[in-house]
């Protein structure tokens, strides 16, 4: 369970670096490691996919072409060490490819040789690897994995993540008025056309997250008002 709990915490990791609620479903988390651990983690799938809030996990053993890999020459230590060498090196590793970057900063090191056979090993202090990602994607990695997290919102994704925000809304509300988690209520909404056809369109996840005998659409005298993505909203209990 150490490596779902790893996973976990690089995909939340990304999420707040992407400004993401956890409520707001997303398509797609990527993860990556080495292929026995990738394959071991997969039973614990549905584990990550409620977790991370996301509709879909894909696990590989290699990066894909979604991010990019830019290795560069620490002159400060590489100008002292290998001297008018430094400027051939520079060459060199404006050459490598992705994998051979990839090699690189996974082990610390790397070796290049002129067309002239003359090698010259870089340790770990001597380069630096940067990454980016394609536009609608979030990267977090350590050690052991990395993950690339998927955050382009379509219209659907953003509609449920509405709908869970109102669940939410309403789970807060039974809370304050004290009610016992067992007790079923009778929901009335304040909500605008845009947000009752949201909610019509997931109502099995409206109603699988909340203990109601039913709701309807309407206004009470002691609504509570609260905001969801930007518009007020009135929940009340008969």
């Amino acid at each position: 369970m150490d490596a779902v709990r790893n996973v976990i915490e690089l995909a939340r990791s990304a999420r707040n670096a992407a400004a993401i609620k956890t409520k707001q479903p997303l398509s797609v988390l990527t993860v990556v490691g080495e292929e026995h651990e990738v394959t071991h983690l997969k039973k614990y799938e549905h584990i990550v996919k409620e977790e991370i809030n996301v509709k879909q996990v894909v696990w590989q053993s290699e990066m894909s072409h979604d991010v990019q890999y830019e290795m560069s020459v620490n002159f400060r230590v590489v100008g002292p060490k290998f001297g008018s060498d430094s400027a051939v090196i520079k060459a060199l590793v404006a050459a490598l490819s992705q994998a051979t970057i990839v090699k690189a900063k996974t082990e610390g090191f790397c070796i290049v040789t002129t067309k002239e056979g003359k090698a010259f090993t870089l340790e770990k202090e001597d380069f630096d690897v940067r990454t980016s990602t394609k536009p609608g994607l979030e990267m977090a990695s350590n050690l052991r994995f990395s993950v690339l997290l998927n955050t382009v919102l379509t219209d659907e994704l953003r509609d449920e993540g509405v709908v869970r925000e109102l669940i939410r809304a309403v789970q807060q509300y039974r809370k304050a008025l004290q009610l016992p988690v067992e007790e079923r209520i009778h929901l009335v909404l304040d909500l605008n056309p845009a947000m009752q056809r949201m909610l019509e369109e997931h109502k099995a996840l409206f109603l699988s997250n909340l203990v109601l005998t039913h709701y309807e659409y309407g206004t009470t005298p002691d609504m509570k008002h609260t905001v969801i993505d930007g518009v007020t909203v009135g929940i009340s209990v008969k």
